[in-house]
């Protein structure tokens, strides 16, 4: 009836501004580059993965009477090394064989061991030599072993079996070169040649899982004192434990175990990391602190132990000389490794080494090094120290993104920073970067920015950038650059975003949801004070549910809606929900309105052309936030659509300003990652909704605007919010469509004597209709009907409302020198299909 009468809703509050603007890229150059993690300090050796043991045995016969054993330690130094020198050729070049009996143990054959320059021996003799054969590579001990010990079938190896690496050849020729050298230094007949399976005894194969360190060092002069010995272990993304002679100190530090945070005294290692004691020699002046490792007890996530040396009661190392590392292998005592600092200097702590596997799975041993503050006391500057070094991996790698961005900017001389779309961290240590330059009106062309990143010249300038900022740690090898391609920015994706409000404000005396709704409606309409006799308390959503003053489910106060309402200038065009596209009317009851009609979800026509889609919601419950997401595809919108209006409500009674943290993301829908722009609203006013942002259409290119104004209206009903959208639309645009008039029903004027011009255009009265808006995606069993009739001629004209009656926020005025009754049928030819519909 007041569209009837020409009765126009007004805003009467005070017109919303835009707080801030931004410019929208028309595209972007995107590519990848890869950096691969690179230890720090000198790589001394890599452990074994298995280890063959067994003892070497050279028969030494006595031929008859005179004929004396000449020299016994060359004889069998010369058959100790061709033995060794055969099992040496068989091995991979990752594997090497080591001795660690020496000198040989002379061996009578009554079983007596004599010294080995001992000439008297009663009988025959054996020269006794321990072996081990350390295995990195994949060939199995077990194979090994095997093709030592067992006999050699008589045709030979099979060249194509790669566990059976000795040749039948190669072993007859070291035997008799082995014979031969043995004649030489004997009296009497020539000793037999013999085959290497003859000369292995006790062979075995084992893993490497138990190794000592020693950190040692030496006081020179003074009153002597003592070192601590500390271990820090890392895993890809943080610290795991901090280990020394008192305990384990890791969560006082902020280490975790994976992604739980660990309780006090508990061992981040499980134990297979222990302190074993420590010794001090005064007369030596010498001391040493002694750790126990169990590697194959080590957790699966660790990935770097780092030892460290640090002061007890001195204030620097000025005094201490000679920090050395040293690891054994428990079962034998051999020296694996060995790292040593001479000189100290005058700080509190020395990184001695580091115990690392990469992604082939071998523990390797670096040598450090490094001195630094810290002490046990704090080890804070040492764990400060360690993240220059490169540790944690994945953090220190992640900080050498901003670098190489800041060095592409610098290379390419662009205006704009170059944004990082995604960082992806590989499970074998390699980290995936993603970036993207943004391109705006007045921005270079997108094809020459990707040729100028194709040349090789820009490629050594991040690897410069990069080894720069890692201390020479990272070089050239280890980053790649991958080919840029151009894109162009269309399609969008917004993510209106909140955060859930843990404390409902209610009226004192409770009530429903309706109750509290219609309490937040003022005089002034747009404001949202409560009345005086209504005084508000504070209460979890929890405890108003259990005291039945919320209608619904805790899902209801969590959770937005969010719509977009596209203009065309001050026309209303189309509103899009989580319920599709609603479908403007622009005649509504035989009512003309240019400025668009809404009545409710009529599922008949799209303006937007399907440009504007609802795309998902999303709720993250461990981090009480919110999310509503609309893609848009700029390329595919009107060319009369001039703003899009982002708009956030409250489904149930609650109030918009509980909710904090309001923003808006935008988001390339292609790339995720890219984060086009942003606005940040923060916490609002009171109200049902809020207009967060507004994307406006400024020549040929698109600006965001950020407002953050809030008003009544939800998704039950639009018709307030859009109210002060018009008058957004109303001071931005100065053009504004006709009034809403109604084409007269005169028999003259339909007359066929007229021409058909002449005629006004017979438009279709809509029947009564009962629409139902069903919220299906909470399943509410409430519906929020609103009824639509087409007016009767019967019915007596509305009476024009007075100042006394306008509803909070509504005014009616009373349009003037409008004439017009008729419609112009060219004016509709120039419309888009949905709107001449």
């Amino acid at each position: 009836q007041q569209r009837t009468l020409k009765e126009f809703p007004m805003w009467t509050g005070q017109v919303p501004e835009s707080v801030e603007q931004w410019p929208l890229p028309y595209g972007a150059v995107i590519g990848e580059f890869n950096v691969r993690f690179q230890p720090s300090g000198v790589e001394v050796c890599v452990l074994p993965r298995e280890i063959v043991e067994g003892n070497l045995v050279v028969f030494l016969q006595r031929e008859g009477p005179g004929n004396e054993l000449r020299d016994p330690v060359f004889v069998g130094a010369v058959a100790c090394e061709q033995l060794m020198g055969l099992m040496r050729s068989v091995l991979e070049p990752e594997d090497y064989a080591i001795q660690w009996t020496n000198p040989p143990r002379l061996i009578g054959d009554d079983g007596v061991t004599y010294r080995i320059d001992n000439l008297d021996i009663g009988a025959d003799g054996k020269l006794d030599v321990g072996w081990s054969i350390y295995l990195r590579s994949n060939r199995s001990g077990l194979s090994m072993a095997h093709s030592l010990c067992e006999p050699l079938p008589p045709e030979g190896l099979d060249p194509c079996v790669p566990e059976e690496r000795l040749s039948l050849e190669a072993e007859r020729a070291v035997a008799n070169r082995l014979g031969r050298q043995l004649d030489a230094r004997s009296a009497g007949k020539p000793v037999r040649p013999r085959r290497l399976l003859q000369h292995t005894q006790n062979v075995r194969s084992r893993m490497l899982r138990r190794i000592t360190l020693d950190l040692s060092w030496t006081y020179p002069r003074g009153i002597m004192d003592t070192l601590d010995a500390a271990c820090l272990a890392f895993d890809q993304e943080t610290l795991v434990e901090i280990i020394d002679r008192r305990g384990n100190f890791g969560p006082r530090y902020g280490a975790s175990n994976g992604k739980r945070w660990m309780p006090s005294g508990a061992d981040g290692l499980h134990g297979s990391l222990k302190y074993v004691g420590d010794v001090v020699d005064t007369d030596k002046r010498t001391g040493k602190q002694v750790m126990a490792l169990r590697i194959d007890v080590l957790p699966q996530n660790i990935t770097d132990l780092i030892f460290v040396l640090t002061t007890a009661s001195s204030r620097d190392l000025t005094r201490f000389g000679e920090l050395c590392v040293k690891i054994f292998d428990m079962d034998t005592m051999a020296v694996l490794a060995e790292t040593q600092l001479r000189n100290p200097g005058k700080e509190e702590a020395a990184i001695m080494c580091s115990i690392y596997h990469m992604e082939d799975g071998l523990w390797r041993v670096n040598s450090l090094c490094e001195l630094c503050r810290g002490s046990s006391r704090d080890y804070k500057p040492i764990l400060a120290r360690l993240a220059e070094l490169g540790y944690p991996r994945n953090v220190s790698m992640r900080n050498q993104v901003p670098v190489l961005l800041s060095s592409m900017k610098d290379t390419l001389n662009l205006d704009v920073d170059v944004k990082a779309t995604s960082v992806k961290m590989g499970p074998v240590s390699r980290m995936r970067a993603e970036y993207a330059v943004e391109l705006f009106a007045q921005s270079r062309d997108g094809l020459s920015l990707v040729r100028q990143l194709g040349k090789d010249h820009c490629r050594e300038a991040l690897a410069r950038a990069l080894s720069s900022s890692t201390e020479e740690r990272l070089q050239g090898k280890d980053f790649e650059l991958q080919p840029a391609v151009f894109k162009t920015l269309h399609h969008v994706a917004f993510d209106l975003c909140w955060k859930c409000p843990t404390t409902i404000s209610m009226p004192a005396g409770g009530g429903s949801g309706k109750e509290g709704r219609s309490g937040r409606k003022t005089k002034e309409g747009h404001s949202n004070s409560k009345g005086k006799n209504q005084s508000a308390q504070e209460m979890s959503i929890e405890a108003l549910l259990d005291a039945g003053k919320v209608e619904g489910r805790l899902e209801f106060a969590n959770q937005l809606d969010g719509a977009c309402v596209m203009f065309q200038e001050q026309a209303l065009r189309e509103v899009v929900d989580y319920r599709g596209s609603h479908g403007v009317r622009l005649v509504a009851n035989g009512v003309v309105d240019y400025r668009g009609v809404w009545a409710g979800k009529v599922g008949i026509g799209d303006a937007t052309g399907g440009a504007v889609v609802y795309a998902s919601e999303a709720m993250d419950i461990p981090a009480n936030t919110g999310r509503n997401t609309l893609e848009v595809r700029f390329d595919k919108l009107p060319r009369s659509a001039t703003d899009l209006f982002f708009v956030l409500s409250t489904p149930t009674a609650f109030d918009i300003s509980e909710f904090a943290d309001l923003r808006v993301l935008l988001r390339d829908a292609g790339n995720q990652g890219h984060e086009i722009a942003s606005a940040h609203i923060g916490s609002v006013a009171r109200g049902e909704a809020v207009v967060l942002s507004a994307v406006s259409r400024e020549s040929e290119c698109w600006k965001l605007n950020a407002f953050g104004c809030t008003c009544l209206g939800s998704a039950r009903d639009y018709r307030q919010a859009l109210l002060c959208l018009r008058a957004i639309q109303e001071k931005r645009h100065a053009i504004s469509p006709p009034w809403p008039h109604q084409v007269r029903d005169d028999p003259d004027c339909r007359s066929p004597c007229r021409p058909r011009s002449q005629r006004p255009s017979n438009i279709p009265r809509l029947p009564e209709l009962n629409l139902s808006i069903l919220d299906h995606r909470r399943g509410s069993a409430n519906s929020s009907r609103a009824s639509f009739r087409a007016p009767n001629p019967d019915d007596a004209p509305a009476t024009p409302r007075t100042a006394g009656s306008r509803t909070p926020s509504i005014s009616s005025r009373t349009s003037r020198g409008f004439g017009s009754s008729s419609i112009d049928d060219r004016r509709l030819k120039g419309l888009p299909l949905s709107d001449r519909t």
